[in-house]
């Protein structure tokens, strides 16, 4: 059986052969082209691959599958590219009609300039009429299947070109992840082994999760044309709020599990480390790829970026309280599931308060709450020791269900490293201690 591994071996041969024939009859028009490997594309008739399918099913044209192909080369084969590396000695600089750049860690990446030479040349006619290719409404930006990147100072045609998620995701899941990573998108796919059941939460809380889930499976009744549903706009919003490791990031993830929808949490160094004039660039794309997708957007330590707005003294400012309408704006038309969490519920802009449909307090556990956390935790495990004593742990010990995971892996660890099946209570306290050093709470653990 064909798989993808030698379908895209295969493009990737077609798409070196493609670019040696064109440097060379770039620079020598009159070379004799029996001498050059064949560039016809790679024939997929009878290939069952899911990325032949998806370039069958799609209808791309050979010019569309060589632009895919080169979108994806530096993630798969980047030295499939080196060609491009020579330099014009003359000058002694690269040719600039390869475009593309070029870092010593990451080697050649290609632009629109690259995809527009490999497929016009020098032709003038041609290259116009290819320009539209790559517009922001064309069929392939639209379609989710290429993005471009920001030209840093240089034209449009210096943009760098990169696969989009429609093209990675018949390379299968995992590669697509870890490609959208490693092509800096500014949101990472989020998922937890645990369960429902393992969410320990105070009953107020846990009634408004379960809200959430009310309105995902009863939106499209709720907002039906006809009746009071019609005065319901689409799309819901919660903030989460309360202290560090009190469950709003697993609650976030199980929410995901429990709806069959992927969470993604955005990442805000990607976005506000471009503040200035990116911001809405990077969150249209990570929204319009959640719409497309139905995935649920989660928005960790959002203070960062949806805090209160600040006096205007300055154009940076200015800038800046734009940017935050933008977001704003952009959130309440988004029609999927949006989650925000915050520390503190008074750090959030009270613009965008008004606008959620529901704020959740995520307390730390009280000791009702810790009983059941450390009782999960062990289960009928062999991890619990003969004299490890719960009603003590969960009393004296005031443990988020974050820090209650750290203080068992240092206390399971250092049990494997003496060849130990079981912990003792000792080995809890030493571990709890260990944790409370942490957060300078050595006094509260020895009371």
């Amino acid at each position: 059986m064909t798989t993808n591994a030698d379908t895209l071996g295969r493009e990737l041969d077609w798409l070196s052969a493609h670019i040696e024939r064109t440097i060379t009859l770039h620079f020598d028009a009159a070379f004799d082209q029996s001498k050059l490997p064949d560039s016809a594309p790679p024939d997929l008739a009878n290939d069952p691959s899911e990325y032949a399918n998806f370039l069958k099913e799609g209808g791309f044209s050979d010019d569309e599958r060589l632009v895919f192909i080169l979108a994806l080369a530096p993630l798969l084969k980047p030295e499939a590219l080196d060609q491009f590396m020579i330099r014009n000695e003359a000058l002694n600089r690269r040719f600039t009609e390869f475009g593309g750049t070029q870092t010593s860690q990451s080697g050649f990446r290609p632009t629109v300039e690259t995809a527009i030479f490999l497929l016009a040349g020098s032709q003038l006619d041609r290259r116009l009429r290819l320009s539209t290719t790559f517009a922001e409404d064309s069929a392939l930006m639209r379609g989710r299947y290429l993005v471009l990147g920001n030209p840093e100072g240089g034209g449009f045609n210096d943009s760098p070109l990169s696969p989009g998620t429609a093209l990675l995701d018949p390379l299968g899941s995992t590669f697509a992840d870890q490609a959208a990573s490693a092509l800096g998108f500014p949101a990472q796919r989020i998922e937890t082994q645990l369960t429902w059941d393992d969410l320990i939460l105070p009953a107020q809380t846990r009634h408004a999760l379960d809200e959430i889930l009310a309105w995902v499976k009863f939106e499209s009744n709720i907002t039906a044309t006809s009746g009071p549903g019609r005065l319901i706009a689409p799309g819901y919003r919660s903030l989460f709020y309360g202290p560090p490791g009190t469950g709003k990031t697993l609650s976030a993830s199980l929410l995901g599990q429990k709806t069959g929808r992927d969470v993604y949490r955005v990442d805000l160094s990607l976005i506000v480390s471009k503040w200035i004039g990116e911001t809405e660039k990077n969150l249209a794309r990570v929204f319009s790829e959640a719409e497309n997708k139905g995935w649920i957007l989660f928005f960790d330590e959002a203070d960062a970026l949806f805090g209160k707005r600040t006096a205007v003294s300055s154009s940076n400012d200015r800038h800046a309280n734009q940017e935050v309408a933008f977001i704003l704006q952009r959130i309440e038309t988004f029609t999927g599931l949006v989650i925000l969490a915050s520390n503190l519920k008074s750090n959030i802009d009270p613009a965008f308060s008004r606008r959620f449909q529901s704020t959740i307090f995520f307390p730390e556990p009280g000791a009702a709450e810790r009983h059941l956390l450390w009782s999960n935790a062990f289960g009928d495990s062999a991890w619990k020791g003969a004299d490890i004593d719960i009603d003590v742990l969960a009393e004296k010990f005031e443990l988020t269900g974050a820090t209650i995971a750290n203080s068992l892996r240092t206390a399971m660890l250092e049990a494997a490293r003496t060849q130990r099946q079981a912990l003792s209570m000792k080995d809890i306290e030493a571990a709890i201690r260990r944790e409370f050093l942490k957060q300078d709470r050595v006094r509260r653990a020895e009371q």
